[in-house]
C-alpha cells in the first residue's frame, strides 16, 4: 500500500493508538470493554459516508508481559 500510495504521488492514511492500562478488577476490564466498543461505534457511525476510501479499524487487548528490571554492572 505504501508503494502504491508514493507511485500514485499521495500519502498513506494510518492510524496507531497504543495505550498502557491497569486494570483493578476483572469487572473494571468488562466495563472499559463496554465503553470503548460503545465509543468506536458511534464514531463508525458518525464518519461512515457512503462512497470513498475503506479502512478497517482493528484494536486488541492482552496481558502485559512484566519489564524486567535493567541490569547493573
Amino acid at each position: 500500500m505504501r508503494q502504491d500510495a508514493a507511485a500514485e504521488g499521495s500519502r498513506l492514511l494510518t492510524l496507531t493508538v497504543e495505550a498502557d492500562l491497569t486494570f483493578a478488577a476483572p469487572a473494571d476490564f468488562d466495563a472499559f470493554t463496554e465503553e470503548v466498543s460503545a465509543a468506536v461505534a458511534a464514531l463508525a457511525r458518525k464518519y461512515s459516508a457512503p462512497s470513498g476510501r475503506r479502512y478497517r479499524l482493528t484494536a486488541a487487548a492482552h496481558p502485559a508481559t512484566p519489564k524486567s528490571a535493567p541490569a547493573r554492572n
